[in-house]
């Protein structure tokens, strides 16, 4: 993509997570109040802890926390599913 995406930002409650290993390492799954889903990588490529991931941690965050979040929206074209899948990115 030429363009960058611009960051969100939003209120959520959190009401569900889950992980999940990726090519690339861990990646957090969050579903908000709405049913609206938001991921991030828990480490980042030289192995150190994302700041998302940090935070989460020392916020201690889990189901019913309540916390701004900033993100952005990505699309790309899955092989697999054989359609065009949006992510929103947690930064």
């Amino acid at each position: 993509m030429n363009e960058q995406n611009p960051i969100l930002n939003r209120q959520i409650t959190i009401e569900g997570f889950e992980t999940k290993s990726v090519k690339g390492g861990q990646m957090y799954k969050v579903t908000d109040q709405n049913n609206q889903r938001y991921s991030f990588f828990t480490t980042k490529s030289d192995g150190e802890s994302t700041q998302v991931y940090a935070q989460w941690v020392n916020m201690k965050l889990g189901q019913g926390s309540q916390v701004q979040i900033g993100f952005v929206e990505e699309t790309f074209y899955s092989e697999k599913a054989k359609k065009d899948i949006r992510t929103k990115k947690i930064i």
